[in-house]
């Protein structure tokens, strides 16, 4: 029994869990990481993974050989499926009727299921067609009456059992053994029917939420086209500007001391965002004055590697904040533009190929001072039209924030279906 007091902070393991017999010769090594034993609690019974799959195992031809090469044959590795929620069609490199000759990869079908067994330990998807793989995944295939439609959605549940059965100190990856400790429960044929449909019915959700999202970005950077394209006076932001200002450059500490301040990597989606873990600066209240933001404030990320240095981020959080060095703080003149339509001038294509080609360059770094930020101009059409854009922004950002949402409550309803049937 651990006391109370220790009850946040350890965790009880069993002794034979900490002993490594992975050796030939046993020295018994304690691990001081435990191997995970995870309950898999069904009011169906519980099969071994290694009794329902065949499992399969892949392979590269040999990378030198041309003539092994872009050829007919789809050969995919864990980039081509590691984001996707269930279905893979393509692969990014392919091989040739001799290269799969004399390589030791096979051909899996569609709707066999690829796994990662290395590297990103876990990802997994189905295949639509036929595809050769290569060595740092495992295809599988159910050898008994259950779907391969079934075994994905209740793998993909129970990850946790293959990644905790996963070996190696250093880099983990999964063996074939491991899927001797992996339990699944076995429901009959018709709760497994049941199961697929509603799964597979939020998996579609998902896609339709991602069409939205995809056609509203569209939509946005069409408009974004046109005031670019229209002939609107370029006016430089130095002009469309009262004030423009490096951050403090002040040691940040993670303890909560002082204000939140802000850093290049909170600039997400072309807004400011606190995301639970922000650093702070112990300034003065005086001191802090002059670098408090304001919403309507624009921060511009002068400092970073190139792909990453010009992206502009709006404020519009409740709370005191304040901004580091590497960025610099665009206060837009309302009277002359509104803060959302210059964010979205600023992360246009034509302003950041402008800032980034400005920009000097380094190793791994770039830079561009706020002299040449403040003198690149953007198109400024009457504040009436302004609005009428920035209006239609915001409707197709609510779109794209809907259907996030729908997104992220995904899991949560697969697992209440999971739940319900098993």
């Amino acid at each position: 029994m651990i006391p109370d007091e220790l009850s946040e902070v350890a965790n009880p393991v069993r002794l034979v869990d900490m002993l490594d017999f992975s050796r030939v010769v046993f020295e018994k090594q304690i691990s001081l990481s435990a191997s995970k034993k995870i309950e898999v609690v069904s009011k169906w019974p519980l099969k071994r993974a290694s009794e329902l799959l065949e499992i399969i195992s892949g392979g590269t031809p040999d990378t030198e050989n041309q003539a092994y090469w872009n050829g007919d044959i789809p050969w995919i590795t864990v980039a081509d499926f590691s984001t996707v929620d269930r279905h893979v069609s393509t692969a990014e490199k392919s091989i040739t009727a001799e290269g799969f000759k004399n390589s030791s990869t096979k051909l899996l079908q569609a709707g066999d299921i690829i796994i990662s067994a290395r590297g990103t330990v876990g990802a997994m998807a189905q295949l639509t067609k036929t595809m050769a793989f290569n060595q740092s995944c495992y295809g599988l295939r159910s050898k008994t009456e259950i779907s391969n439609d079934y075994i994905f959605y209740v793998l993909k549940r129970e990850i946790e059992q293959l990644k905790s059965q996963s070996t190696g100190s250093k880099f983990k990856a999964i063996i074939m053994k491991t899927f001797d400790e992996v339990k699944l429960p076995v429901p009959p044929s018709d709760i497994q029917s049941i199961l697929i449909n509603e799964c597979a019915a939020v998996d579609n959700d998902l896609d339709i939420q991602r069409n939205i999202i995809a056609k509203a970005l569209d939509e946005i950077a069409s408009l974004v086209e046109v005031i670019y394209e229209s002939k609107a006076p370029r006016i430089e932001v130095a002009k469309l500007s009262t004030d423009i200002q490096y951050g403090l450059s002040e040691q940040m500490n993670e303890a909560s001391i002082g204000y939140k301040i802000f850093r290049m990597n909170e600039i997400v989606q072309e807004r400011m965002a606190d995301n639970g873990a922000m650093k702070c600066i112990n300034i003065t209240a005086d001191e802090f004055a002059k670098y408090r933001l304001n919403k309507g404030d624009l921060l511009f990320n002068r400092t970073n590697s190139i792909e990453h240095v010009g992206k502009t981020g709006l404020f519009t959080l409740e709370g005191e904040y304040c901004f580091a060095s590497y960025l610099v703080r665009v206060v837009p003149d309302n009277s002359k533009v509104l803060p959302m339509f210059l964010v979205k001038m600023m992360n246009s294509p034509a302003f950041q190929a402008e800032a980034k080609g400005k920009a000097s360059k380094s190793i791994n770094q770039a830079n561009i001072n706020a002299t040449v930020m403040r003198n690149i101009k953007v198109p400024v059409p009457s504040l009436a039209e302004q609005e009428n854009f920035v209006a239609k922004i915001e409707a197709l950002e609510k779109q794209i924030a809907d259907a996030q949402t729908v997104i992220n409550t995904a899991p949560a309803r697969k697992e209440a279906v999971m739940k319900k049937y098993l």
